[in-house]
């Protein structure tokens, strides 16, 4: 009914989006690459075997608080993807309180409970009596800084949400730069050994923590922590969503365990030692797969909460089709050169030969696994967390457990590097036995994959991009047509082109004087629900939030933000958010 005037277009920014979101994602996983890298080289260069093999001892107790983490800030993502799609910002604010607190006590309890009891601890993880006085001396530094690990993820998440690129890279480089130092410090300089390796971990996410909490706290126009909101109902929100995501880490934590065992015993130190080492040379693909699967989830999201179909399959093709493709070129660099790249880490010959050999195994699972991650995301967003949550434990404990368990005596420690791909490739199986049972036929298009319902492409709604003047002016007749076929008052079909009208010619007049883009674009999304017709206006020019502007006036000049004072009049609520490195304007009409 609505088609295209004039060549004006249906296809919006989210490829757009989607590549910026992706980098601000990456520069904070990256970030933690480059501490792993940077530990493997501290470990190999300035400590021995034993130091390197607590990394891999202390990996399972990382990644179950790690869970914890992300049972906040994934479920927080996905809470706040929705309401940027409806323009909520009192909830996004609820949501990230209750995420703070509740890591910040959770973290607190962890923090005694693993510096008191470090010995007993290291026992339950495996440590031999070679390692136990190391490893427990390295839990009690990495323990002092547990509160703000948790914090971490919560923090960055929010900050990119909002387009503080800029201090998240800040914050990118003081983390880098202040682990290196403090590395050097502790362990060369100080000569605190294990604890200070430990401690190294612990002191470098604390000083990221307190210069993220500066701009928390000054961020007024933002995202705010708020003690009135806590919510026992936003808390139970929070841990429902995020409880696939953490469970799964937490799981990855209890395998760890008993692979770190199946390593001791077939291959000693040794072979903990070389799991390190591509813990370390692996990390930057780690990163690459974890903002890919961030990135698509916050945006996914957004279209869900818009239930914008259309959009979401954009943004799954663009996933799927270019982002991928850097994948393969970075999974054959490491297949290529192995030799060379872990070297960087160990020149111990055994070491050095099954790290090789452990990352050939390892580096072929990560396409396999990104996608499932993101099929997983999907499923459990439209209502299959059942199945999702089965997954989680045979995807992220069973499989691999089950395979290196019966392998180890003819595989030896290379029965654990195998287990990876292993248990990629039966996860996809029994993902695609799935969505066989669930349309009773084999799949046949993108769609059928996700398993979308049918409530996604529903609803009363338009979305257009518009690039001059002259669209504009097309855009706002076929406004007042959608409005008018649609049964709205005379007042509504009137006053609502009007308000995109005005706000997107004040945009191209204002928003682009100051900033050099060369694709100029303004994404117009309208929907209506229960006679309230939403409008959500969204370009890529100068932050401008027009709240600041609607009721200033200036005697001088009378009609000055004449504009904007006067659709804050006709709409029932206006907010802004920049999100993405894009105005974010809804309008409730």
């Amino acid at each position: 009914m609505y088609g295209n005037i004039k060549g004006m277009e249906n296809k919006t920014n989210i490829s757009k989006v989607y590549n910026g979101l992706f980098l601000k994602h990456f520069v904070l996983n990256i970030t933690n690459s480059l501490c792993t890298i940077a530990s493997g080289y501290l470990a190999g260069n300035f400590l021995d075997n034993v130091g390197m093999s607590c990394n891999s001892l202390i990996s399972p107790l990382n990644s179950f608080v790690l869970g914890i983490s992300l049972i906040f800030s994934s479920s927080s993502e996905i809470l706040c993807g929705k309401y940027m799609g409806k323009g909520d910002k009192k909830s996004i604010n609820q949501a990230f309180s209750n995420a703070v607190i509740s890591a910040l006590v959770v973290g607190a309890a962890f923090t005694a409970l693993l510096f008191l009891l470090s010995k007993p601890v290291v026992q339950f993880l495996g440590a031999n009596s070679e390692m136990l006085i190391p490893s427990s001396q390295y839990l009690q530094g990495y323990a002092i800084g547990v509160i703000a690990y948790m914090l971490l993820p919560i923090f960055t998440t929010f900050l990119h949400m909002e387009n503080e690129s800029r201090y998240a890279t800040y914050s990118v480089v003081l983390l880098a730069g202040s682990y290196v130092a403090l590395g050097y410090l502790f362990i060369v300089i100080l000569d605190w050994g294990y604890f200070g390796f430990g401690l190294t971990t612990a002191a470098s996410n604390i000083l990221v923590i307190l210069f993220l909490l500066i701009k928390i706290v000054l961020n007024k126009n933002q995202v705010a922590l708020e003690l009135k909101a806590l919510s026992t109902k936003c808390l139970k929100e929070l841990i429902i969503l995020g409880m696939p995501t953490g469970a799964s880490r937490a799981l990855v934590g209890t395998r760890n365990l008993i692979l770190n065992n199946i390593l001791l015993s077939t291959g000693g130190v040794v072979a903990m030692a070389s799991k390190s080492v591509q813990g370390s040379i692996l990390s930057v693909a780690d990163a690459f797969t974890a903002s890919l699967v961030q990135a698509t989830i916050v945006l996914a999201s957004v279209c869900i909460g818009e239930k914008n179909k259309k959009e979401l399959l954009n943004l799954l093709k663009h996933v799927f089709i270019k982002v991928f493709l850097v994948m393969y070129a970075m999974i054959a660099v490491y297949m290529i050169f192995p030799g060379q790249i872990c070297s960087i880490f160990t020149s111990d010959p055994e070491c050095l030969e099954i790290s090789k050999i452990a990352t050939r195994l390892y580096m072929p699972s990560i396409i396999l696994e990104s996608a499932a991650n993101i099929l997983f995301t999907m499923f459990n967003v439209f209502g299959y967390s059942k199945f999702v949550n089965a997954n989680t434990f045979t995807h992220g404990f069973l499989i691999h457990v089950l395979f290196a368990y019966f392998t180890m005596n003819f595989l030896g420690p290379y029965s654990v590097f195998a287990g990876y791909i292993v248990c990629e490739a039966i996860t996809i199986l029994i993902i695609f036995v799935f969505i066989c049972i669930k349309l009773k036929r084999l799949p046949k298009k993108v769609t059928d994959l996700l398993l979308l319902p049918e409530s996604i492409d529903q609803g009363i709604k338009i979305n257009r991009t518009v690039k001059t003047y002259e669209e504009t002016m097309n855009l706002s007749r076929e406004i007042f047509d959608f409005c008018k076929e649609n049964n709205l008052s005379k007042k509504a079909c009137t006053t609502v082109p009007v308000c995109i009208e005005e706000m997107t010619v004040n945009i191209f007049e204002h928003g682009y004087t100051k900033k050099k883009v060369k694709d100029k674009r303004v994404d117009v999304f309208v929907s209506i629900e229960d006679e309230e017709v939403n409008v959500r206006i969204r370009d890529n020019s100068v932050p401008f939030n027009p709240n600041t502007r609607n009721t200033i006036f200036n005697p001088e000049d009378p009609c000055k933000n004449i504009g904007i004072r006067m659709i804050s009049k006709l709409a029932k609520e206006m907010s802004y958010q920049n999100l993405f490195g894009f105005n974010n304007t809804i309008i409730k009409m």
